[in-house]
């Protein structure tokens, strides 16, 4: 993180802005030198700012927010179209992991943030990164959490679908009042608005045109921004695709991606021996028609107090508590988990439903007005609605979009363009990347959408999870630097693989006997 001596400058100055309207604003952009811990003793040097702009630009006399961020010249004597670096979310950020160095972070940590310095450098050797933060996250201003926490259900009570869905109901309801009485335009939370957010850098920095690196909900804003300024864009890199049309997941595609895992895992010599009669999938199918017909309590702790509670343990519970974690590094222990729920101890499952059923404790990226405000506004088209909602595989995973449906039937913000749902054709150049274990974005999205890239290459990476860029950097770096170096430098890339496979995880062998049906 930036020492405060140069943070508090630019929050100073954002302060004074915020308190004027756009043709009051006195100054537009606003730049300071950074120095960032590259670990080791030494120091990165780069420049960061903010951009003030429209609250919602659909109106005159909107009121002047603070769009922060980043940028790091580029390396090369002769530097290509710049690249603007898009988070996920909504509401992520990737300056926290570029600037808080490996001092006090943990091994871990540490060696994300070595990734992330790689990653960094190949792109700067091609060149300049600039790194924006979403409007109303990251350390953009103002900061959109929600202040009101509350529980989803009580913990001696099973999920059922009315509680949960007039419980979100209100936590929406309360959190869009909240800001609203602060004086905040909710509707210029909005994909089109973070696109323009893009444009307005792009100018008030000096470039002409610019590139695209995202992943997750970064790949999307970085599809609603060739919609609405295709005439900025030089090419494009996304990993863990999610296009305009994908915003709510499809169950039955979202479980192709734990069964590969599963596959995988059935197939491990240490796993092989443990796997119930008729596989895993089978047996935590039964569970959860047992549970849905009798639930149970379970006894666990409360994640904030650590007092004991009784936790009412159903068919829901069980769904969302038996999906695979989502790295590669916690994967291994998944199989193991699953068998001692097989077995019958819900401990875990019970641990797990504590912490969802409190649902917002603290501000969270995932839980923000901003974040409501653009899921919303990214809607699919009807008849994608219509078929997510009978999606057969709701029984094994659960209904996973049950939260938008909630949040957005309160509300209420106005839709993306209906045309921009529909396939994406183009032919600026675009490298794609998505992986088979992928539980957020399925590969399905992936593919529907490099349909419509005439220039666009796909690499399928057997065994990559939704963080799939950082697993090729982590376990293949051979194969994905010179790549990405290549493709931002406007090298040509027909001799890309089409195909990556990873090494084999070395799953947890399970410490319980074997439970043979």
């Amino acid at each position: 993180m930036l020492a405060s001596k140069h943070r508090w400058p630019l929050l100073a100055a954002l302060a004074l802005a915020a308190c004027t309207k756009v043709d009051e604003a006195p100054q537009r952009l606003f730049v300071a030198p950074a120095v960032f811990d590259l670990g080791d003793g030494r120091a990165g040097f780069a420049e960061r700012g903010y951009l003030f702009v429209p609250e919602n630009r659909d109106k005159p006399q909107s009121a002047t927010i603070g769009v922060h961020f980043m940028r790091f010249r580029s390396t090369a004597a002769q530097p290509a179209t710049p690249i603007f670096l898009l988070a996920g979310g909504p509401g992520g950020s990737w300056i926290p992991g570029l600037t808080e160095g490996t001092a006090g972070i943990g091994a871990p940590a540490a060696g994300n943030f070595r990734v992330v310095l790689q990653i960094l450098e190949d792109l700067r050797s091609a060149a300049d990164v600039v790194v924006i933060d979403q409007r109303g996250a990251g350390l953009s201003m103002p900061q959109m959490d929600c202040p009101n926490h509350q529980q989803l259900v009580p913990n001696d009570s099973p999920y059922s679908r009315e509680p949960v869905t007039a419980s979100f109901q209100q936590f929406a309801r309360d959190c869009k009042q909240a800001w609203v009485q602060r004086g905040r335009d909710l509707d210029g939370y909005h994909a089109v608005q973070l696109a323009d957010d893009i444009d307005d850098l792009r100018r008030a920095l000096g470039y002409q045109k610019i590139s695209l690196l995202g992943g997750s909900f970064g790949s999307e804003w970085g599809f609603v921004t060739l919609r609405r300024h295709p005439q900025i864009i030089e090419r494009v890199v996304f990993h863990g695709l999610e296009g305009i049309n994908n915003t709510y997941d499809a169950p039955s595609e979202i479980l192709k991606s734990f069964q590969a895992i599963l596959a995988a895992a059935e197939r491990d010599a240490d796993v092989a021996p443990h796997v119930p009669k008729g596989g895993f999938l089978t047996s935590i199918e039964r569970r959860i028609d047992e549970l849905g017909a009798h639930p149970v309590t379970v006894p666990a702790k409360d994640p904030i107090t650590g007092a004991p509670v009784q936790v009412a343990v159903g068919a829901d519970e069980l769904r969302q508590a038996w999906r695979p974690p989502a790295s590669r590094v916690e994967v291994r222990n998944w199989p193991a988990s699953l068998l001692s729920i097989v077995n019958g101890d819900l401990s875990a499952v019970a641990a797990q439903a504590a912490k969802t059923k409190l649902f917002n404790p603290r501000p969270t990226a995932n839980h923000t007005a901003m974040g409501m405000a653009i899921d919303c506004g990214l809607s699919p088209s009807a008849a994608r609605m219509t078929q997510l909602a009978q999606d057969p595989a709701i029984k094994l995973v659960g209904d996973l979009n049950l939260p938008y449906f909630a949040i957005c039937s309160e509300w209420r913000a106005q839709n993306i363009h209906a045309d921009w749902l529909e396939t994406l054709r183009t032919d600026v150049p675009a490298l794609f990347l998505h992986g088979t274990w992928d539980g957020s974005t399925p590969l399905s999205n992936a593919t529907e959408i490099a349909g419509g890239f005439s220039n666009g290459h796909l690499v399928v990476v057997e065994g990559g999870t939704h963080g799939v860029f950082g697993d090729l950097y982590r376990e293949q770096p051979e194969t994905i630097r010179p790549l990405i170096r290549r493709f931002f430098a406007g090298e040509p890339i027909a001799d890309a693989p089409e195909r990556v496979v990873l090494a084999p995880v070395d799953f947890t062998p399970p410490i319980v006997k074997s439970n043979k049906e």
